[in-house]
């Protein structure tokens, strides 16, 4: 399995500092479970996940349509 992350996504992680450390634990989580129980999932994105974390939407995506999983982290909002 491979993560990938948005250039904005890198962008925000880099600048967030130590207060930043609860939403990189949770991008690195998706490493173990790349659909965590409290994820959101819509009906119309079948593999889009919105996870709430430390006051941020991850939002990622899965793709299994290659030989490897692929969790392509496309953004971190605020609430």
């Amino acid at each position: 399995m491979r993560i990938h992350l948005s250039r904005p996504v890198i962008e925000l992680l880099r600048k967030s500092g130590e207060e930043g450390s609860p939403l990189r634990r949770a991008v690195e989580d998706l490493w173990r479970d790349p659909r965590p129980a409290d994820a959101l999932n819509t009906p119309e994105r079948p593999d889009r996940y919105e996870i709430f974390r430390a006051g941020y939407w991850i939002i990622c995506e899965i793709d299994k349509s290659g030989g490897e999983t692929v969790v392509r982290v496309t953004a971190i909002e605020a609430n």
